[in-house]
């Protein structure tokens, strides 16, 4: 399955998807099911399932996100566009090395891919991660209509 990490843009009932720029704000959406419904976790939930876990040492090249698309596609098919490039650009300027990413046993990261890409870009080769054995239950689904 594939997932895409802090993916920030959230449904807000009668009204157009709104960038959220809070890393709380963010939501996690797993790939879309043959039903059309793809589930979707907030942050909240994952670093709940992550309270308390000791953090380890990652090698980043280690880790499978690296060449995956993460910010763009997704269920609602974002476009790399030149401001979004440039939102995701600024909050990995601004992403708080201090805080581990999260991840489960498979490798899939949950919260950490603008941690992830600064550590890459500052030439760091290893990151701090809690890892969790596989993923909560999902807070909710997304239904996409289909064309």
């Amino acid at each position: 399955m594939r997932y895409f990490p802090d993916f920030c843009e959230r449904a807000i009932p009668g009204l157009s998807w709104v960038v959220m720029t809070k890393p709380a704000d963010r939501l996690l959406y797993a790939e879309p099911r043959p039903d059309g419904r793809t589930p979707y976790w907030t942050m909240g939930t994952i670093w709940a399932a992550a309270e308390g876990k000791p953090a380890v040492t990652v090698a980043i090249e280690d880790l499978n996100i690296l060449d995956a698309v993460v910010w763009f596609g997704g269920p609602k098919q974002v476009e790399p566009t030149i401001r979004r490039i440039a939102e995701r650009a600024r909050d990995i300027f601004s992403a708080d090395l201090s805080f581990p990413i999260i991840m489960t046993k498979g490798g899939d990261v949950l919260d950490g891919a603008h941690r992830i890409a600064k550590a890459y870009l500052q030439g760091e080769r290893t990151i701090a991660a809690v890892v969790i054995d596989d993923y909560p239950p999902p807070d909710g689904v997304v239904e996409i209509p289909r064309s």
